[in-house]
């Protein structure tokens, strides 16, 4: 009787392997399937750094049940070779050093969730704000790119973010403006931001969607030892999975046809999400291939390193993660500890000294900080 116990666990076991080794084989296609091929490749996507994980411990205890198994297993590890590179990044010993190289222009990326709240300093309610902007203080960046940026202009209650940003030593600004809001003297404004300590010698935008949420490409060009550069930023559409939780139930639903409605309503965002970033990264690779100068983009893209979107957008530019930082350098900490979705791309012509992400939970985002430099 044990014994045909164990043969059937055994059984199971295998199977189990052989629909984790498909799963596995499916996710490591990820970085050459558009979503608009087979639009449930971005599931696979998200997957593939549990699902990295998951063959390599299931490859481990393999080896106590059925070793052929264990084998089959860690052949096909390396198969996801072009998602491992891109997801891990694999520097050890390289510290973050707060004073940068003189000869180095240090960016910041963030998506700030609209700054929380608009309050004057004096009101308890602009305490995340403030440690937002102390933050930024103490990394004292060049640049900042901001995603989700908001500001208030002529506020009897509320403070404007660009003067609190203009007083810490950020007097040029370019805002994309792709929401204005006007009620009698106060002028609420939103979009993508790019703040700077030197002067601008041009900027502009491109809009990269429509509708409900519109959402623009920024630009701007800086000096960098006396050579002009150009800094993109943008934010790519969300995909907004729980906005619909306060929508009514069809009278008369199960708790069960809820939740299998709800599931189905985020896999279809999913999908659809995707496709949209396939049009805005197409739109954005053209702009950053245009470019008289060299290029740097900061972003929040909102999909992963193993993801088509990203390899098409990264083209031949440096990840400055990769090339600087170490381990998976997650950026959004609300879903999975594995969203790395916030990135600096650099290209060729820069060096890039250093990158890091500050994981302190100020907005939903997590802050990415990179100090590159033009190669000699």
């Amino acid at each position: 009787m044990k014994t045909s116990i164990k043969i059937f666990l055994k059984k199971i076991w295998v199977i189990a392997c052989l629909l984790l080794s498909f799963l596995y084989l499916v996710s490591c296609l990820s970085p050459y399937i558009p979503a608009a091929d087979f639009s449930y490749i971005i599931f696979f996507a998200f997957a593939f750094p549990a699902l990295f994980f998951l063959v390599i411990i299931t490859a481990i205890v393999s080896i106590f049940i059925q070793k052929k198994i264990a084998i089959v297993l860690l052949c096909i590890l390396p198969l996801g070779y072009t998602n491992i590179i891109s997801s891990f990044a694999f520097n050890t010993g390289s510290e973050w050093k707060n004073t940068k190289d003189s000869s180095a222009l240090r960016i910041m990326t963030w998506n700030v969730e609209n700054f929380y709240n608009m309050s004057a300093q004096s009101n308890p309610k602009a305490a995340t704000r403030i440690e937002m902007l102390h933050l930024i203080t103490n990394v004292n960046p060049d640049i900042i790119c901001m995603q989700e940026y908001r500001d208030i202009e002529n506020g009897r209650r509320l403070i404007s973010v660009r003067n609190e940003l203009d007083s810490l030593g950020y007097i040029y600004n370019y805002c994309t403006d792709d929401v204005v809001i006007i009620q009698k003297k106060r002028v609420m404004t939103g979009g993508v931001a790019i703040y700077s300590k030197q002067p601008f010698l041009d900027s502009g935008k491109l809009k990269i969607s429509k509708g409900i949420l519109p959402e623009s490409l920024a630009y701007t060009d800086i000096v960098l030892h006396n050579k002009p550069v150009r800094i993109f930023t943008a934010h790519l559409a969300s995909f907004a999975l729980y906005g619909d939780t306060t929508e009514a139930f069809d009278e008369g639903e199960s708790i069960y046809e809820k939740t299998y409605n709800r599931k189905k309503k985020i896999q279809v965002k999913l999908r659809e999400t995707e496709i949209i970033h396939q049009q805005q990264v197409e739109m954005i690779n053209t702009e950053i291939k245009k470019s008289p100068y060299p290029a740097i983009y900061c972003g929040d893209m909102n999909t992963t390193p193993a993801s088509y979107n990203y390899h098409y957008l990264k083209g031949n530019m440096q990840d400055a993660f990769l090339e600087k930082g170490a381990g998976i350098g997650a950026t959004f900490y609300q879903i999975l500890p594995t969203l790395r979705i916030d990135i600096c791309f650099v290209a060729n012509t820069f060096r890039i000294d250093q990158c890091q992400v500050i994981n302190k939970k100020l907005s939903d985002h997590y802050p990415v900080i990179t100090d590159i430099a033009l190669k000699q």
